[in-house]
């Protein structure tokens, strides 16, 4: 199937209310009126819920604390686990609006007429889906066909989309949030200290269907006219409550305390 997936107006003359004017496509076979025609009058719960944004920000950061990158080539996937898209254009719409402000999604309707049962097959699509929590996932390409075979596979009673792409990066929360914790503890003293992460290759293997990735991440702190230290993530965190307490506390710890 010919890939069709940049966003702009456009639409079905076969349903009104989901087409935008200017499109002179039909649909002989039937297959993409009916489905249009389906969500008109039965839509499903989720068809006017908002796609939900991918944060790019908060992956940068997360992406250094990578430990593992898991790739599946030829998956499947939950179709109520696809929560939103990387893509722009779409991100704050609905399922429903999805269908009318595609440039090529005339075109995809137009395939989908022709081969619904793509939709169902097990054959490699090119939908790339992400993740960094495994549980839900976002876009990355594909969005058109994603959005299409959602619909129809809510209407066929299937509830999985084969085919996908897959990549999840898994990550070093606690190295994470002590990262976190000491740089907003830095700023706060503005204290004269660069601190960064480092992530080392460690190797990769091929199990089954997936692909693994390894990584070691690493805190490192440079204090001027020192050498750079590496922290383990409670080292981190020792050093933000430190370096956060009042002044009189760091100098007398004792004070205070019960």
């Amino acid at each position: 199937m010919t890939r069709h997936d940049s966003a702009a107006p456009g639409g079905s003359p076969l349903a009104p209310s989901l087409a935008p004017s200017g499109s002179r496509l039909s649909f002989p076979h039937g297959n993409a009126a009916r489905l249009l025609d389906a969500i008109e009058r039965e839509p499903p719960p989720w068809a006017d819920e908002t796609i939900r944004p991918w944060d790019e920000d908060r992956f940068e950061r997360i992406r250094r604390f990578t430990r593992c990158k898991r790739t599946v080539p030829i998956a499947s996937i939950g179709i109520d686990r696809i929560a939103g898209t990387c893509h722009p254009d779409y991100q704050g719409r609905t399922w429903r609006e999805m269908l009318r402000i595609g440039k090529r999604m005339p075109l995809n309707l137009a395939e989908y007429d022709r081969n619904p049962g793509y939709y169902e097959s097990p054959a490699p699509k090119d939908i790339t889906l992400v993740s960094t929590n495994g549980r839900e996932w976002w876009i990355r390409e594909g969005n058109h066909r994603v959005c299409i075979a959602r619909f129809h596979v809510h209407y066929r009673d299937l509830h999985f989309l084969h085919g996908v792409r897959l990549i999840e990066w898994i990550w070093d929360r606690a190295a994470f949030q002590a990262f976190e914790a000491l740089e907003s503890s830095i700023a706060e003293r503005g204290l004269p200290w660069y601190l960064d992460v480092t992530r080392e290759p460690n190797g990769e293997t091929r199990r089954n269907t997936e692909h693994l990735e390894f990584y070691i991440p690493r805190i490192v702190l440079q204090r001027r006219g020192e050498s750079p230290e590496v922290l383990s993530a409670e080292a981190a965190i020792r050093l933000a409550r430190r370096v956060s307490r009042p002044w009189w506390r760091r100098l007398f710890p004792a004070w205070g305390a019960r």
